[in-house]
């Protein structure tokens, strides 16, 4: 999706969900002075029938130079104000499982092969690289550090 479209989308979703959760129209976002997000239901009966709600596809959006499906990424869209995020869960041989989008580590991690036969140990060790490539200083994260980081904070 075009980046000037998406900043108007997600504006909109923001200030139609306004009007259900009483928040203050200078904030960045419908939930920034909330302790923690309404139950999903509740937002989602409170939109009108013809209503859209814009999610950032793999945890990230083509502004930021984060690691999809990384916790700096999420922790970035928080900040924003973006209100879903969806992500991708695979497993590592133990049936751990972790956010990653690929079969293979190769174009988005510091090893390569498959995601399915690494082990733990070899888990633990690997990078996440940024959208130009290069490898950085952020663990893969597990699905169970997500939930840790999201819970009550973004859907």
């Amino acid at each position: 999706m075009n980046a000037k479209l998406l900043s108007p989308l997600t504006l909109a979703a923001a200030l139609s969900l306004s009007a259900c959760v009483n928040a203050i129209p200078e904030a960045p976002s419908p939930f920034a002075e909330m302790d923690r997000l309404p139950p999903i239901r509740a937002t989602l009966d409170c939109l009108p029938d013809e209503a859209a709600m814009v999610a950032a596809h793999r945890m990230t959006a083509e502004s930021l130079n984060a690691p999809e499906n990384s916790l700096s990424s999420l922790e970035r869209l928080i900040e924003h104000g973006t209100m879903v995020a969806e992500v991708d869960i695979a497993a590592i041989a133990d049936g751990t499982p972790i956010l990653f989008h690929d079969g293979v580590w190769d174009e988005h991690a510091s090893t390569t092969g498959p995601v399915v036969t690494t082990s733990p140990e070899k888990f633990a060790r690997l990078r996440l690289k940024d959208k130009e490539g290069r490898v950085g200083g952020e663990p893969v994260p597990t699905l169970s550090d997500l939930l840790d980081v999201a819970k009550a904070r973004i859907y």
